[in-house]
């Protein structure tokens, strides 16, 4: 279990909480109200709905009628996230330890701007737009922010290696010779794919065509490091190489 930190705001609310990662999924409780989410860092989903009425009354909430069940999601709110890693020194070879800061805000959306439409008991209902302010890496007092202004991870954090390959690597799940993306499309966290059950068959792995999607894997978090790390350097996958 890993605790981040953060602070979390919204018209009621102006607090530092704890969001815990179980590895699995990412949650924190606020008001005796837990909120949770397993593939996306801004969509935390408020799981018990025999209290859902309660948490409508202290919480902005984007409510919508899916296939099998109403979700209820956290809206209208900002968080700023602390992610701590492993950082690899180049100069000294030393681990040291890094600090991804993500911060971000959702608005009412913006009508004039496409997005998915959602139903609510029989009415279209609209998500908040989101606005990335930071996505960056600290370490040894020094600054790295991606240009992309995504919660992306792959995305950012490809931006960021590029930016510190001169002095340093993240050593995670990321940069991992055994970890990949599905090509037929992931969320923006924890959806990758670890094979290091099967290192001999995915460093044969170069493109789309051969790619391994019929081995066992497991879902692995961009963040996550075990101790079958290995740099990725052998064989580009799918994804190709970090920029490292």
């Amino acid at each position: 279990m890993q605790i981040w930190k953060a602070h979390y705001k919204d018209e009621f609310h102006d607090t530092d909480i704890e969001i815990l990662n179980d590895g699995d999924e990412i949650s924190f409780t606020l008001d005796g109200f837990r909120f949770s989410s397993s593939t996306n860092i801004s969509e935390f989903e408020y799981i018990n709905k025999e209290k859902s009425s309660e948490v409508e009354n202290r919480f902005n909430i984007f409510k919508w009628n899916g296939e099998y069940a109403t979700y209820y999601a956290l809206q209208r709110y900002a968080l700023d996230v602390e992610i701590p890693v492993k950082v690899i020194r180049k100069t000294d070879t030393a681990e040291i330890t890094g600090v991804i800061n993500i911060s971000f805000q959702f608005v009412e959306h913006d009508i004039n701007k496409p997005q998915v439409i959602f139903m609510n008991d029989g009415k279209r209902v609209y998500y908040d737009d989101t606005i990335v302010n930071d996505f960056s890496l600290c370490v040894d007092g020094k600054r790295y922010s991606s240009e992309k202004n995504t919660l992306d991870f792959e995305i950012a954090l490809s931006d960021i290696c590029t930016k510190i390959k001169s002095d340093y690597y993240i050593k995670s799940c990321f940069t991992c010779q055994y970890s990949e993306y599905s090509p037929y499309g992931h969320d923006d966290f924890g959806c990758m794919l670890c094979y290091r059950e099967h290192k001999e068959n995915y460093l044969k792995v170069n493109n789309f065509f051969k790619y391994i999607l019929d081995e066992d894997s497991t879902f692995r978090q961009e963040t996550f490091l075990c101790s079958d790390y290995d740099l990725r350097n052998k064989c580009g996958g799918y994804r190709g190489f970090v920029d490292i």
